[in-house]
């Protein structure tokens, strides 16, 4: 349920993108509601399991669940990722799918980043198809038979294909329900190493989820530097929330700019 204009962008991202999915892939649309009171509107879809939890709640009890889950997604999800083609690219047109130009100067501002902003001319090789485009761990329900679909297609549109499994693996940090739970407690304190998943994850329950997300990007995203344009991309457009410290996001950007510029 929400504002009119949303509920016909997940409309129309669902009948122009979703629809392309295999079966099973995300929960089939039930109805749509398109004028309600104070020009709301709400889109209802229907789950074939009464005991379906996000990725997130079903992580917080058993994180053995996640590559079994990411498995699914990625397989829910592959009819696009199958259609990608691989394009030169600049970091900025990567950075511009996750935050646009104008939110972009405003955190770079904010924050004093400036030294950053050269990384965004780096040319790179990138697939594009099209993605969710907000692939968090709460957009991932996980039924009761360990199944899992994707849900919330607002975003769903072209896009950088690593996008979205870099966007689910660092949910995993700067995802609100990330913190409430404490999944993030064993990853934070390590995010400067992230590019190395033994450094970033060697203590952490959720490294062979980790492991599958950061494959998946790898295998998809079109290049090394793909993957660390997504992460970055990622990175700087959750300068604009107060999920994690903005001094822990700007050392991860750092980092990644720093991986970036010698490669």
């Amino acid at each position: 349920m929400g504002k009119r204009e949303i509920i016909m962008s997940e409309k129309e991202a669902y009948e122009k993108h979703v629809r392309k999915l295999t079966i099973g892939a995300c929960p089939q649309l039930f109805c749509v509601i398109e004028t309600g009171v104070g020009k709301s509107g709400s889109i209802f879809y229907t789950l074939t399991d009464a005991d379906t939890l996000s990725l997130f709640e079903r992580l917080a009890a058993s994180p053995a669940i996640g590559p079994n889950a990411v498995y699914h997604v990625r397989r829910a999800l592959s009819r696009w990722s199958e259609a990608a083609t691989a394009d030169i690219v600049t970091i900025s047109a990567v950075r511009e799918r996750m935050i646009g130009g104008n939110d972009a100067a405003t955190v770079y501002h904010k924050f004093n980043l400036g030294d950053l902003r050269h990384v965004e001319a780096r040319s790179l090789q990138a697939s594009q198809s099209c993605i969710h485009g907000d692939l968090h761990c709460g957009n991932v329900l996980v039924k009761g038979s360990g199944e899992a679909v994707v849900i919330d297609f607002g975003d769903a549109d072209q896009g950088f294909t690593a996008l979205d499994p870099i966007a689910l693996e660092l949910s995993l940090v700067f995802h609100p329900d990330a913190k409430k739970l404490g999944l993030r407690d064993t990853l934070i304190g390590n995010l400067d190493a992230w590019p190395d998943i033994d450094g970033f994850a060697a203590n952490s329950e959720l490294k062979p989820m980790i492991v599958a997300c950061r494959d998946w990007a790898h295998d998809v995203g079109g290049g090394d530097l793909a993957v660390l344009a997504a992460a970055y991309a990622y990175a700087l457009r959750q300068l604009k929330y107060d999920t994690v410290p903005p001094e822990t996001t700007i050392g991860f950007l750092k980092k990644l700019a720093a991986r970036i510029s010698a490669m």
